[in-house]
């Protein structure tokens, strides 16, 4: 029995292709879409939610006459003078800020990897599971370092990494263990833990107040309601050590489970963090399209079966029990859905690794298989109760007479289901392109805006070392051909990762001052075009130089009485003021300007980038030729890859850039189940009115004014969705450009284009439909009626 419905199923499935196919892409990308989103809430809204205790980092605010600052970074003597001191912490856990740096095994690049440094009791504080290794002593010595699964799984696939040996720039390392991989939705992120204890030999301020602060401190305490009485103890034992430094430090105290959504205001902070305005957005988005979807495949699927009612109407008469056709319908709807959901996981695979990447998100399948089963078993169940009533509610609830004589029909009683379904969903098409444009309009603005400086044709090439050994390799790439220019610094603009800030005072003030650095050559602001507003650049002779400063103008607003010739003392040295900058985006177009100070370092030895102004068409190869320079002296030094810092500035944009085309991506799936919606409904409301079509053509109509006829009554309401739709598209567009400092200003001239664009794909797909309808002899039509 079951057989003959199914094949029935398939019959009319297949008998009413064009519907099927419409119903099929329409579900089918709003399931890939929202299966997505789903997966996409479950992943986000789970971050560092695994851990059984509860787990604090600190936050801090540094507060001087020129600012706030508020960053996650903390100083490493912090987790144990708190621990000592405050009763009520239980234990600390520090590591250093995670960064991405290259490996090599056996002296070849196997690639980019995520480092940390972490003592011993890191791993007992987060319950660090070791595959390999002994928690107690795997980090004892500087040397030691432990992997992931993962990467021992890829490069040690037949052998024990135990005691194997990998190389970090300027090192090598001994593998003493393996943890187990971390869970995607973790805020910490890391491939390689290498020892503190390196750190601690090479840094001999570690131990200091105002040492280093490369480090995320996390807590845990005795007690959880004493927690703010402990946060008045932390920030009491802050000011007593930084009051002497000049320095206000307040701390905050952040729950784990917090990080992810309430961390983007912070410098320095994790590379996954997403607002939660930004959040919901994207859950509302996804919630969206696949209402969308589910109302367009269920309106179109009833007035599918509205044009069977008299089929079916004529088997009850010849004996099929109600039930039966029920059984019939479910098993048809059950096959159309079942369909979907294979073709939903299709795009669903190709599309996710580039959702992933535009969206900075860690959604995988293969990490919730029971949701994902509960995801398509609740859409299912819903859609086949709903389209099982809503096809056969003609058949039960009128008499023969009525279903036979076509008075059943969904839009025959409801006159403006159709209309209300075109408006919600061209409304959604206008507000997600309108700010997909917007998106993307100031995605090319971040790329071409000045930034106050020249960055193309230049890269750089990070190394250690002293004065004279890095002033002779510039000296040595000068001379190579295709190089027009060199020059070194500490920090690498625009991207705003490793930008120094620094306390100084100014002159006549025993106060402290909060500015961001630069350490630079005397010929640095010329290499990179930099401009001054007023006074002169550094002195070529070298000696003045060393005591000489150049400010930008929020330097001056913040201090207003600094002016060229003012002093400013920094790490007990006056340097006088020289020059004046306009602002600079040290850290990219998206962060507000700051106060900054630029010094020369020619004799400071260490880090430095060497960066190379090139005029060869071929950059890669003069890369590659300044590396092997250096590599001719120091065969035995781990040179990375040059950094081109065009690549590197649009990098910092990339999430912008994911934002621009996830949102284009989105409204172009909106835009094409409203498209599909319209096919459909316009299919529908023809066959309806061919009767109607053929008399008006008798009595005279053109084609083109049958044509007219059809496309105003839909482009009216389609125009209606556009006005419903710029409001709204206008408010969201403002809130999102607010972020930004440097931003445009909307242009509505583009949104009517974009209107006047959609318009367009609906007239040719109304017109698609009617064609054939409207060019068809009206006596052949009005003589089978």
């Amino acid at each position: 029995m079951y057989r003959i419905y199914f094949k029935l199923a398939f019959q009319n499935l297949l008998k009413n292709y064009q519907n099927t196919t419409i119903n099929l892409l329409g579900l089918t990308l709003g399931l890939s879409s929202a299966l997505f989103i789903f997966l996409f809430y479950l992943s986000e809204s789970s971050y560092d939610s695994f851990y059984e205790k509860d787990i604090y980092r600190t936050n801090y605010e540094f507060s001087t006459p020129s600012g706030n600052l508020n960053m996650a970074r903390a100083f490493f003597i912090h987790g144990q003078a708190m621990k000592e001191k405050i009763d009520n912490v239980n234990d600390y856990a520090i590591i250093e800020i995670p960064y991405r740096n290259d490996i090599l095994i056996n002296k070849q690049k196997v690639g980019i990897f995520n480092i940390s440094a972490v003592e011993n009791n890191f791993l007992h504080f987060f319950d660090v599971e070791l595959i390999i290794g002994d928690k107690e002593t795997v980090l004892n010595n500087q040397d030691d370092v432990l992997i992931s699964e993962s990467f021992a799984n890829t490069f040690f696939k037949d052998e024990s990494p135990l005691n194997k040996e990998i190389e970090i720039p300027g090192s090598t390392r001994k593998i003493k263990g393996v943890f187990k991989d971390l869970p995607s939705n973790s805020s910490l992120q890391y491939d390689i833990l290498c020892s503190l204890e390196r750190y601690k030999v090479n840094n001999e301020n570690v131990n200091h107040w105002v040492g280093s602060n490369h480090f995320y401190l996390y807590l845990t305490f005795k007690n959880k309601a004493e927690v703010p009485n402990s946060l008045e103890k932390i920030n009491a034992l802050l000011k007593k050590e930084y009051t002497p430094h000049g320095l206000e430090m307040t701390a905050t105290l952040q729950p784990i489970e917090d990080i992810h959504f309430h961390s983007h205001h912070l410098l320095y902070d994790m590379p996954k963090l997403r607002s939660y305005e930004s959040f919901l957005v994207i859950i509302s988005i996804g919630v969206i399209i696949l209402i969308l979807s589910l109302v367009n495949f269920v309106v179109l699927y009833t007035a599918q079966k509205d044009e069977e009612i008299q089929t079916l109407s004529l088997m009850k008469i010849y004996g099929a029990h109600h039930k039966e056709i029920l059984i019939s319908t479910c098993i048809e709807i059950g096959l159309l859905i079942l369909i979907s959901i294979g073709f939903s996981l299709l795009p669903f695979h190709f599309i996710l690794s580039f959702i992933n990447d535009k969206l900075n998100s860690v959604v995988y399948l293969k990490d919730y298989p029971l949701e994902v089963l509960f995801f398509y078993l609740s859409i299912g169940s819903i859609l086949i109760v709903v389209l099982s009533y809503l096809s056969l509610r003609g058949v039960k609830s009128f008499s023969l007479a009525e279903s036979l004589s076509g008075q059943t029909q969904l839009f025959s009683s409801y006159r403006y289901g159709d209309k209300i379904l075109l408006v919600l969903q061209f409304s959604t098409v206008f507000i997600l392109l309108s700010v997909g444009f917007i998106v993307h309009q100031q995605y090319q603005h971040l790329l071409k805006a000045d930034h106050g400086f020249s960055y193309e044709n230049i890269f750089a090439i990070p190394i250690y070392a002293s004065t004279e050994k890095r002033d002779a390799y510039k000296e040595e790439i000068k001379k190579m051909v295709g190089v027009k220019d060199v020059t070194s610094s500490i920090e690498f603009i625009g991207i705003g990762n490793n930008i120094s800030i620094e306390s100084v005072q100014l002159e006549g003030s025993e106060e402290f001052y909060v500015t961001s650095t630069l350490h630079v050559d005397i010929n640095y602001l010329s290499f990179f075009d930099i401009k001054l507003s007023k006074g002169k650049y550094f002195d070529s002779n070298q000696k003045l130089s060393y005591s000489e400063c150049i400010i930008n103008k929020e330097f001056i607003q913040k201090n207003n009485s600094t002016q060229l010739g003012s002093l400013i003392k920094y790490n007990g040295k006056k340097y006088k003021v020289v020059g004046i900058l306009d602002n600079l985006a040290i850290r990219g177009l998206k962060q507000l300007d700051e106060p900054l100070m630029i010094v020369t370092t020619t004799k400071v030895s260490g880090f430095s980038y060497i960066n190379v102004k090139y005029a060869t068409s071929n950059p890669l190869e003069l890369a590659q030729k300044v590396r092997n320079i250096w590599l001719e002296d120091n065969p035995d030094y781990f040179l990375t890859d040059a950094i081109f810092y065009d690549q590197s500035i649009f990098q910092i944009y990339k999430e912008t850039e994911g934002q621009n085309q996830v949102s284009l991506f989105f409204g172009a799936i909106t835009l094409f189940i409203a498209v599909s919606g319209l096919w459909g409904i316009t299919r529908y409301s023809v066959l309806q009115r061919t009767k109607e079509i053929s008399i008006r053509r008798v009595n005279g109509a053109s084609v083109q004014q049958v044509l007219f006829l059809f496309n105003k009554d839909y482009l009216l309401w389609i125009f209606i969705s556009f006005f419903i739709a710029m409001p709204i598209a206008h408010y969201y567009s403002v809130e999102w450009l607010s972020t930004f400092p440097n931003r445009i200003q909307i242009q509505f001239i583009d949104w009517l284009l974009l209107g006047i664009g959609v318009c367009l794909i609906s007239v040719i797909t109304i017109t698609a439909i009617c064609w054939k309808v409207v060019n068809t002899n009206p006596s052949e039509i009005l003589r089978d009626m």
